[in-house]
């Protein structure tokens, strides 16, 4: 959160099989959000708000 991350979500995220928490809010990203997220299955918290999605 408050990275100054910008661009689109990286795709690479998605293989990250055990990630549990990704809080990618308040930055500047843009685009779409990659479909290969939904491999993430043990992922409990996913937060892009705030952000130009």
């Amino acid at each position: 959160r408050y990275n100054q991350f910008y661009g689109s979500i990286p795709k690479c995220l998605s293989s990250l099989l055990e990630l549990k928490c990704l809080h990618i809010g308040d930055n500047r990203l843009t685009g779409t959000i990659p479909v290969a997220l939904a491999n993430l299955t043990e992922l409990e918290w996913f937060s892009i708000a705030q952000n130009q999605l």
